[in-house]
């Protein structure tokens, strides 16, 4: 389940990062935070993994 998360996290962390440059339209990264807003990062295993990465994201995706 942590791998699952990682990896989606990894895709959103790509994801807002070509939208900041202007490579990806907005709704790409929209698509992509549903998941994340469906309740997945609120799980026991979600909090914990959110924490871990959460500490090498500028504020602003925070």
């Amino acid at each position: 389940m942590t791998l699952w998360i990682q990896t989606c996290l990894v895709d959103i962390f790509d994801s807002y990062d070509q939208f900041e440059h202007g490579a990806v339209d907005e709704s790409h990264l929209n698509i992509r935070m549903h998941l994340i807003k469906s309740g997945i990062m609120e799980t026991k295993m979600g909090i914990p993994t959110w924490n871990f990465w959460k500490q090498s994201r500028k504020t602003e995706f925070i």
